[in-house]
């Protein structure tokens, strides 16, 4: 419920979201360059007046000519801003240079993610491998376990109905149990082999991953209908990893009150990453963050406490402020100095009034805004 209230008080106004993102080139060279064209859309009923799209180099290693582009968009409209790009003559190969995505309205950011620039060909790492010989790695609230009646590679396999066919009105899910630490490269590919049964556009397998270890997700991709044969599937999920970079993969099944089948089966779960160039002052693989970055407040909407995340990649002094919707200061959250690392810090609502509220961050140069709702 709390989700609904969330996606209807966004788009109740202007909501201006990322759709996609797409580079010019498979690969790019050390001292070459190229473009990336990022897709956009106003979800809202209400026009979005200045809306502005900002890609920011995360390091020396890329140059971006034009760093922002403004933009009205009417009620349910896409569009599109292409940015220009130069990689440095000494940007390490076979690596992604990290840029930064930031989409705001106004000057409140409603997103933020990283952007990386594969540069030669990226060497990637296996992070976590689960060949689903048994169920250790995961945590259900169902049904899902193992079965040896299928499998891509023997003995078993993982599926959310081991004793037959599923059931009706079923949303149920197994996630892993303990998060991977990505922040030291947050270029993350997921993969795993699958196959299934279920009746089309009724019932649903559901990929996700989680970067804030479980407490919020995000869909990767979706399927339904038939698929007999097992097929491997692998997708970037760099564009779902942000601080604190504790990332998790849940597969999730859901189902009607009508026709059952087989289901779901799952194999050979992968976490990879890839290697990021270092920024510039940066001790490579130290673990501090690439960024600076400010993340969505969770939960959100929230009563009466809510956890606000924050990264900075060298040590500056932090202030982090809650304002009304008129503006006005109603806590000051951080004001002191802080190394390089990942923070959290809670804002406790109990004394305000329900509505909308903004917390914005101030370290060094970097400033960010973004909305919370508050919700009694």
């Amino acid at each position: 419920m709390l989700e609904n209230n969330k996606y209807m008080s966004l788009i109740a106004g202007p909501y201006v979201n990322y759709v996609s993102s797409t580079f010019n080139q498979a690969s790019y060279t050390p001292g070459g360059s190229g473009n990336i064209k990022i897709r956009f859309r106003n979800k809202g009923v209400l026009i979005a007046n200045n809306s502005k799209i900002i890609l920011t180099p995360g390091n020396a290693n890329v140059t971006i000519p034009t760093q922002q582009y403004i933009y009205n968009l009417a009620a349910f409209t896409m569009d599109s801003a292409t940015f220009n790009f130069n990689i440095g003559a000494g940007a390490p190969n076979n690596c992604y240079v990290p840029c930064t995505l930031t989409i705001k309205q106004d000057t409140a950011t409603v997103y933020s993610s990283g952007i990386y620039i594969p540069v030669g060909t990226p060497v990637v790492t296996a992070v976590f491998t689960d060949l689903a010989n048994n169920f250790a790695n995961w945590t259900t609230d169902g049904t899902w376990g193992t079965t040896t009646s299928q499998f891509y590679s023997a003995p078993s396999s993982f599926t959310e109905s081991p004793a037959g066919n599923y059931g009706n009105n079923l949303n149920i899910s197994m996630a892993m149990t303990n998060a991977v630490n990505v922040s030291a490269a947050p270029v993350v590919f997921l993969s795993f082999y699958h196959r299934y049964a279920t009746e089309l556009n009724w019932d649903f397998c559901y990929a996700e991953i989680s970067s804030d270890n479980g407490n919020s997700w995000h869909t990767v991709a979706s399927y339904t209908g038939s698929l007999s044969t097992w097929t491997q599937q692998t997708y970037n999920v760099s564009q779902y990893i942000n601080a604190p970079y504790m990332v998790k993969v849940r597969f999730r099944f859901t189902s009607d009150d009508n026709t059952i089948a087989d289901g779901w089966y799952v194999d050979n779960v992968v976490l990879s990453t890839a290697c990021v160039g270092t920024p510039v002052g940066l001790t490579p693989n130290n673990n501090n963050p690439l960024t600076f970055a400010l993340a969505q407040n969770f939960p959100n909407p929230f009563n009466p406490a809510t956890s606000i995340k924050y990264q900075i990649p060298k040590a500056e002094f932090v202030t982090i402020k809650v304002f009304d919707i008129m503006g006005k200061e109603v806590a000051t959250l951080v004001n002191e100095k802080k190394e390089a690392g990942y923070f959290d810090v809670v804002f406790d609502g109990t004394n305000v009034a329900s509505g909308i509220y903004f917390y914005k961050i101030e370290a060094g140069s970097f400033v960010d805004t973004k909305k919370m709702i508050l919700v009694k």
